[in-house]
């Protein structure tokens, strides 16, 4: 993990076969990459030991706790921004590389949300 790295610039759409169904696309953020730990304390992420701001992005604070795991080599840790509303590598596990279909640039729903992904 570089220095540089935030979960906003990894937001992605994935094909989740564990989701509501095998050909679903579903859109999260990325927060975990392949050799990462993560875990939710408090609702509070920590990717490899280090809090990360989720300032702006997040829709409520999320109380709940998870973890600590170590994300897979090739498998990707994914989290809704509706932390507490949200099916995500939480229920379903983790996304294969070859799952992640694109990245999201534009929010347009809901309309109080409207604009550019960050």
């Amino acid at each position: 993990m570089t220095a540089s790295w935030s979960p906003s610039f990894y937001t992605a759409s994935s094909r989740c076969t564990g989701a509501t169904s095998s050909s679903s696309v579903i859109v999260k953020r990325v927060i975990g990459l392949p050799g990462d730990g993560v875990q939710l304390k408090d609702g509070v992420v920590y990717v490899s030991g280090r809090r990360i701001s989720e300032n702006g992005y997040t829709i409520r604070p999320d109380f709940g706790n998870y973890g600590p795991i170590s994300v897979p080599a090739r498998e990707f840790f994914v989290l809704g921004d509706n932390r507490n509303n949200s099916e995500d590598s939480r229920f379903f596990g983790y996304v294969p590389r070859g799952n992640i279909v694109g990245k999201a640039v534009f929010i347009y729903w809901p309309l109080q949300r409207i604009g550019f992904v960050h």
